[in-house]
Formats: C-alpha cells, sequence, structure tokens
C-alpha cells in the first residue's frame, strides 16, 4: 500500500522530466562551483585525462545529462589540451550520436515514412526550393548537434533524410560535437 501511495504522489507531479533535469543542471553546477567539496572528484577527472573526455563525450549528447558532461568538460579544460581533449570528447559524442542514429533507423523508419505523408511535411517539400532544403535540415542539425541542446533532436533530423549515410554521420558528428566541446572547453579555460 505504501508504494502504490508513494507511486500515486509521482504521478501528480506535472512536470517530472523538467524537474529532473533542473535538479541536475543544479547538481552539475555545484559539482563544478564547489570545487573544496568536491575536490577528489576533481582531482580524479584531471587524473582521468582524456580518457575521462571520451566519457563525458559519450554522455554530452543526451539531454538530461549534457549539463553533467558540460561540468566535466570546464574541469578538464583547465588542465588539458583543450584541441586534443576537444577531438576526444567528440569521438565519443559521436558513439552516442551514432547508436542514437542506428535505434532511429531501425525502430522508426516506417514512422519516418509515414510522417513525408503529413500536410505540413508535404507543404515544405512542395514550397521549399530543392537548394533550401537540401541544406536547410543539415545546417539545423548542425547547430543542435554543436549545441547543449539535446543531439537527439539533430541525430533525428539526420535520420529523418535517407541519403545521410554512417560516413556521413561520422564526418557531421565528430566535427559538431567537437567544436561544440571546444566552446566549452575555451569557457572553462577563461573561468
Amino acid at each position: 500500500m505504501a508504494v502504490k501511495n508513494r507511486a500515486n504522489r509521482l504521478e501528480r507531479i506535472k512536470y517530472p522530466k523538467i524537474i529532473l533535469f533542473v535538479l541536475i543542471v543544479l547538481i552539475a553546477f555545484i559539482f563544478y562551483r564547489e570545487a573544496i567539496v568536491y575536490e577528489p572528484l576533481h582531482n580524479l577527472l584531471i587524473k582521468l585525462s582524456y580518457l575521462g573526455a571520451f566519457i563525458a563525450g559519450l554522455f554530452f549528447t543526451y539531454g538530461l545529462t549534457t549539463p553533467l558532461a558540460i561540468a566535466v568538460f570546464l574541469v578538464l579544460g583547465q588542465e588539458n589540451n583543450i584541441l586534443l581533449t576537444a577531438i576526444i570528447g567528440g569521438f565519443g559524442a559521436f558513439l552516442s550520436d551514432y547508436l542514437i542514429f542506428k535505434f532511429l533507423r531501425k525502430y522508426f523508419s516506417k514512422e519516418i515514412i509515414k510522417l513525408e505523408h503529413e500536410k505540413i511535411v508535404r507543404y515544405f517539400e512542395k514550397n521549399l526550393p530543392r537548394t533550401v532544403k537540401k541544406y536547410l535540415v543539415p545546417i539545423i542539425a548542425g547547430f543542435i548537434i554543436a549545441s547543449p541542446l539535446p543531439d537527439e533532436l539533430g541525430v533525428a533530423l539526420l535520420a529523418t533524410s535517407m541519403h545521410v549515410t554512417t560516413r556521413t554521420l561520422f564526418v557531421f558528428s565528430l566535427i559538431f560535437n567537437t567544436i561544440g566541446i571546444l566552446i566549452i572547453l575555451e569557457i572553462g579555460k577563461l573561468i
């Protein structure tokens, strides 16, 4: 009975995912700002160095774990070669993007095909010039992948385009994630 009451209380929370995200952002902020309290953890991250960058890159792509990955990159940016850290983090982020891409292609392909027949998609397909369509989706996806926004959105845009290959995703993801991580590392150097 007690378990059922707790479940009912949790169901009454109006925005549980947003609340969880805000809590993660707060934890990441405290983790980064309170170096004295978390000094052993900071020291561990510095010792992990490039392995830590790869692991942070894996978590950089997922919406809920992005704030924690950013906090790790801010710490790593203070002690390591930022270009090498960004590239290694970019490889970790690509690996996560690749998993998202394959998952979407495998389990959502039928829905993606159905989506092409929706009015709004047909409207844009019909009214946008071909060159705009060709470059608009990759530009939007690239911006999303480079930013701290969840990569799931950018990768989903790429996955809906059936002409995007794994090789294209690799280049796209690596470049844009590396740029995004490099900007974060530069900020870490300035703080």
